[in-house]
């Protein structure tokens, strides 16, 4: 099975790199990973970063751009059975976290998932709070309620 890491960039040089440097510490048990780069006119580096890094990158005119469009450009281009959407910014905590995200669509149990969001040192306390109440630290399937994030989660692509 393989998955396609869909990374949607703006500018986001800042936190780019740790986050392709964690993609490659992944432990997959066998899982064959991609990583596919969607940029809407990036000038920090951001690009550069993605190539040096060796993702596949595509790109969206700024006049195009919205968050499903860019997306949706993304998963074309990827060759994965499994689309993780990813933004930027967010950085994997542990080399676990693609295998964690995807075991419950790869076992047949869920439709999707989506993981936990936690903040770093410079995120304000209302943003940990909103963080604290959507991504609790414990999973549930089935989960109460309807949320679903975009910014860290996979999808079996049909």
């Amino acid at each position: 099975m393989r998955a396609s890491i869909v990374i949607r960039t703006l500018n986001e040089a800042r936190h780019l790199g740790d986050l392709l440097k964690m993609i490659a510490r992944q432990n997959v048990d066998g899982l064959e990973v991609e990583t596919v780069l969607v940029d809407s006119g990036s000038t920090d580096g951001t690009v550069e970063i993605a190539r040096d890094h060796g993702a596949h990158i595509t790109t969206i005119d700024r006049a195009e751009f919205s968050f499903g469009r860019s997306l949706n450009r993304g998963c074309a281009v990827s060759s994965g059975d499994l689309l993780v959407l990813v933004s930027g910014h967010c950085v994997p905590t542990d080399e676990n976290w693609l295998r964690n995200l995807c075991a419950p669509l790869i076992e047949g149990k869920v439709a999707y998932s989506y993981g936990r969001q936690i903040g770093d040192d410079d995120s304000n306390y209302s943003e940990r709070r909103i963080f604290a109440k959507y991504f609790p630290g414990t999973s549930a399937v089935p989960q109460e309620g309807f949320f679903c994030n975009m910014c860290n989660r996979p999808m079996r692509k049909r």
